[in-house]
């Protein structure tokens, strides 16, 4: 409530006498929201291994390897690492 004796902030009231405004702060987001907020600005949403919600993907480049894909994906998940097997028909290249 200081900021504005700080800042000198000053209006007129209806009287025509200079007053000094109350501040009243709010804050919208907690400092869990903000935590993420500046998180993900900062990475671009690139974010560290251990917070990414998707730690690798798999992308079987044809039909041969998609078994092979979804046994590392059991494997992965079993020693807790987050996995997906991509199982889109785009084009790598």
């Amino acid at each position: 409530f200081n900021l504005p004796q700080r800042f000198g902030l000053e209006y007129i009231s209806a009287e025509g006498t200079k007053e000094q405004p109350c501040m009243v702060h709010r804050a919208i987001f907690g400092s869990i929201e903000r935590f993420f907020g500046i998180l993900v600005e900062n990475t671009a949403g690139d974010f560290p291994l251990w917070l990414a919600p998707v730690q690798f993907k798999l992308l079987p480049v044809t039909d041969a390897v998609f078994d092979y894909c979804k046994e590392v994906e059991r494997k992965a998940i079993k020693m807790g690492i987050r996995v997906e097997v991509d199982r889109g028909n785009e084009r790598l290249g």
